[in-house]
C-alpha cells in the first residue's frame, strides 16, 4: 500500500510541475488541460458514464474563457499557484478516470498527460547528467529555447511567445488525441508513447544543437 500510495503521489507530483513548468508561453498550460479534459469528456460519454461529466464540462466552460484572455492576448495568466492548482486537478481527475475505468490500458493515462509529463521528467534527467540541481530553472526548456529564438528573430516578444504555443500545439494535443481513437489497445498506445518520445527529443536537439549559436 505505502509503495502505491508513493507512486501515485510521485506522478501526481510530477504532473503538477510539469503543467507550472510548460506555462512559461501563454495557453500552453491551458491548452494541454483543456485538450485532455475534453477528451476524458468524449469518454465519459462514450462509456455512459455520467458521474463526473458536469464536472468535465464546467472545467472546459472555465478553460474557454479564460484562454480568451490568456492566449493571444496576454491580459491574464495562471501564475504558479494557478498552474500548480490545475495540473493537481487533472491528476486526481485521470486516477478517478481509472479507477472508474479499470479495464483501460494504465498507459493510457501517460498518453493523456504526455506533454508536461515529457518535459518534467526530461528536464530532470538532463540537470542530473549535467550535474546541475534539478530544482533549480533554467532556459533549456523546449517552449523557451523556441521562444528564445523567434523572439531573437522577430523582435518581438508577444509575437514569439503566441508563435511558439502554435508551434507546440500539435505536439501538445497528440497524445490525448490518440489515446482517444486508441484507449483500448494496449500495443498501439505504446508504440505511440515511444514515437511521442522521439519526436519530441528530435524537436528537442535540432533546436538545441542548430540554433543555440543565436541564444
Amino acid at each position: 500500500f505505502l509503495l502505491f500510495l508513493f507512486f501515485y503521489a510521485l506522478c501526481i507530483t510530477a504532473l503538477t510541475n510539469g503543467m507550472n513548468i510548460i506555462d512559461g508561453t501563454n495557453g500552453l498550460t491551458v491548452i494541454s488541460f483543456s485538450f485532455s479534459i475534453f477528451i476524458l469528456l468524449l469518454l465519459a460519454i462514450e462509456f455512459n458514464n455520467f458521474t463526473f461529466l458536469n464536472f468535465y464540462f464546467l472545467l472546459l466552460i472555465f478553460f474557454i474563457i479564460f484562454i480568451l484572455f490568456n492566449f493571444p492576448l496576454g491580459k491574464i495568466f495562471l501564475g504558479d499557484c494557478g498552474a500548480y492548482f490545475f495540473g493537481y486537478t487533472l491528476a486526481i481527475v485521470v486516477i478517478i478516470f481509472y479507477m472508474q475505468n479499470s479495464n483501460l490500458s494504465s498507459y493510457g493515462a501517460i498518453l493523456l498527460i504526455f506533454y508536461p509529463i515529457q518535459e518534467v521528467l526530461f528536464s530532470y534527467f538532463r540537470k542530473f547528467i549535467f550535474f546541475k540541481s534539478p530544482f533549480q530553472p533554467d532556459e533549456k526548456h523546449l517552449h523557451l529555447m523556441i521562444f528564445n529564438f523567434l523572439s531573437k528573430k522577430f523582435k518581438n516578444d508577444k509575437l514569439a511567445n503566441n508563435l511558439t504555443t502554435i508551434f507546440l500545439i500539435p505536439l501538445v494535443t497528440a497524445g490525448p488525441l490518440i489515446f482517444f481513437y486508441f484507449y483500448d489497445n494496449s500495443y498501439l498506445i505504446i508504440c505511440s508513447l515511444f514515437f511521442l518520445f522521439f519526436l519530441y527529443m528530435a524537436i528537442y536537439f535540432i533546436f538545441y544543437f542548430c540554433i543555440k549559436d543565436d541564444f
